[in-house]
């Protein structure tokens, strides 16, 4: 029987891992405040408590904006901790997905980023999470990065959910054009990442999203239109669409950051859905809750 470690369990990510684990596995997912990666000098200890055979990192200090005045914070959460994993993992000779971000690149490439695309991150977020990144290869030659891009699901803190919150609160929207991305419905990461643990393709880094390219602009009006056909609001409400510049920000964000995951569908026969059925399936649990509340 595999243990697995889920870091970051309580996530909108770190639970839809738990709910799709196979059968044979034995998972560990403490809270963060037991297991805490703002504390990377704690953490051996408690590796070497759990004793996990393999190891996912879904944890994360994600606030993109607060990244900015917290970098040494983020740094410590999104690269130091990652290291230990590594090392541990290393140690024991046991597999380890570091999970990443789209936000590693600069967003000036007008095709999808492959894997070995150069990486330029635009903010401190994306500059922890490239840190990162380099921490687990140079410590564990058996790892996994798998960067992903817009995550989202039926609970947490995301996009998607934000996006119908405010249409049922407001008469209108205004949602950003210049933004352009490939969303990625957690669900569907989490089997990505179960099925990357039991082929082992060759490690390194691998991307994966839903197919194809939206703007958060194209996406809100997708996620307002699906939300109101399953009653999960009342009526569709105009969205306007805007330039970034609209919504002042201390944080520069890639204007263009979708994902090619063709890589990781070639080497583990990965399965890549489109974005819009992916969204549905989204819409529909969140009907369903709402319908029994």
């Amino acid at each position: 029987m595999h243990s697995t470690l889920i870091t970051g369990g309580a996530g909108q990510l770190g639970s839809c891992l738990q709910e799709l684990a196979p059968a044979n596995t034995r998972i560990i997912a403490p809270n963060s405040a037991a297991f805490d990666l703002s504390q990377p000098h704690t953490l051996d200890k408690l590796l070497n408590t759990y004793r996990p055979n393999q190891i996912v990192n879904c944890g994360a200090y994600t606030n993109v904006d607060k990244a900015e005045t917290q970098t040494d914070l983020a740094m410590c959460i999104n690269a130091d901790a990652v290291r230990v994993l590594a090392v541990y993992a290393a140690k024991h000779s046991i597999p380890f997905v570091q999970v990443s971000t789209d936000f590693v690149f600069d967003g000036r490439k007008r095709t999808p980023y492959a894997p070995s695309d150069e990486t330029n991150p635009l903010n401190a977020y994306g500059t922890t999470k490239l840190a990162g990144e380099l921490a687990a290869i140079e410590a564990n030659p058996k790892t996994w990065v798998v960067r992903a891009s817009g995550i989202y699901s039926d609970h947490g803190n995301n996009f998607a959910l934000k996006i119908i919150e405010l249409a049922q609160q407001r008469e209108s929207l205004s949602v950003v054009t210049d933004q352009v991305g490939s969303p990625c419905y957690a669900p569907n990461l989490a089997k990505a990442l179960w099925k990357i643990l039991a082929v082992q393709p060759p490690t390194g880094i691998y991307h994966f999203s839903d197919f194809g390219e939206v703007s958060r602009f194209e996406f809100a009006q997708a996620i307002v239109d699906e939300a109101a056909a399953a009653g999960v609001i009342k009526k569709t409400v105009p969205i306007k669409g805007v330039l970034s510049s609209h919504f002042p920000s201390p944080v520069t964000r890639p204007e263009y950051s979708v994902l090619d995951a063709s890589l990781l569908k070639e080497v583990a026969d990965v399965s890549v859905s489109e974005w819009r059925p992916a969204l549905q399936d989204m819409i529909r649990l969140v009907a369903v809750r709402t319908q029994s509340n």
